[in-house]
């Protein structure tokens, strides 16, 4: 999704995915913590295999120190897991 696109608007409204809506909620619910890393399968329509992606979410504070609001990264990391599991393979 473009920057211009989604800037300003519900995160909700971007993406049409339960899975994906689920998991942010889940960073925007969390504790106090800055950060937070989580990786989870998102079944795509036009993908033949579940992707894994990876999101990191930071929170945003005003310069009060109040809660502004929440960033989340997402990337795929599907190659990387499948490159991790080739190696594990090997090695045993």
């Amino acid at each position: 999704v473009a920057s211009h696109e989604s800037v300003g608007k519900p995160f909700s409204s971007l993406f049409d995915n339960s899975k994906l809506k689920a998991q942010a909620k889940d960073f925007l619910n969390a504790d106090e913590s800055s950060s937070h890393q989580k990786d989870f399968n998102l079944n795509l329509s036009d993908a033949k295999t579940p992707r894994i992606v990876q999101a990191r979410s930071s929170r945003l504070s005003s310069k009060n120190g109040e809660h502004s609001g929440v960033v989340i990264l997402l990337r795929d990391v599907t190659r990387e897991r499948e490159l991790d599991q080739l190696k594990s393979e090997f090695i045993s």
